[in-house]
């Protein structure tokens, strides 16, 4: 199995490394550092994605499919497709 995110645990113990930390705080320095790369990375992809899909599914178009509409699917579309404008 590939581990996409080999490169910043690569990161984080080099880091740790280069300060030459030792015992608990070295793991959890290390752990801080991992975690916070790994979040920023997937947000970062998730904005990219969101954006993506934003260029090409206009408000309006969604507008004029859902509206009228009555039901748990057709409520979940619609504060789906509220998330997708209002999230970038």
């Amino acid at each position: 199995m590939v581990n996409i995110f080999y490169p910043f645990e690569w990161f984080s113990i080099l880091i740790v490394n280069l300060f030459s930390l030792e015992g608990n705080f070295r793991n959890a320095i290390s752990f801080i550092i991992y975690d916070l790369l790994k979040i920023f990375f997937l947000l970062i992809v998730m904005i990219f994605l969101v954006s993506y899909l934003r260029t090409y599914v206009s408000p309006d178009y969604i507008r004029k499919k859902l509206g009228g509409k009555k039901g748990f699917y057709y409520y979940f579309l619609s504060s789906f497709r509220l998330f997708i404008i209002n999230f970038i």
